[in-house]
């Protein structure tokens, strides 16, 4: 069995202090500097449960974060291409999962269309 750091039970009792986006992921921010980068597929879904605690769904479910006020549940439907979890440590770690590339939100008008129509 191998040994991964940070582990899942280090998030265990921290605060969430943050949301963002990596290219595709999301990006949930905890204390002490860690970050859980979550890559849905195409089937993948979050789902909301208003009570801490919730039960993960039997066949789709993969995983769910307890919160003060709720859960948040992770499910995927597709058996060929399950969503990505990863946990890292500071922002060096979470620069190592990103892909590069161009943030469609970041740019005005004049930039991504030129980004569109760079190459065919």
């Amino acid at each position: 069995m191998s040994t991964v750091h940070p582990s899942p039970r280090d998030l265990e009792g921290k605060k969430a202090t943050g949301l963002r986006r990596l290219g595709k992921r999301t990006v949930l921010e905890f204390e002490d500097g860690l970050f859980l980068v979550i890559h849905l597929m195409i089937a993948g879904r979050f789902r909301w449960k208003d009570e801490p605690g919730a039960p993960i769904p039997g066949k789709v479910g993969l995983a769910a974060f307890d919160f003060h006020s709720g859960t948040l549940l992770l499910t995927e439907a597709s058996p060929k291409r399950p969503a990505s979890l990863h946990i890292v440590r500071g922002e060096a770690g979470l620069a190592a999962l990103d892909p590069g590339g161009l943030e469609p939100l970041d740019l005005d008008l004049a930039a991504f269309t030129e980004a569109l129509t760079h190459e065919s």
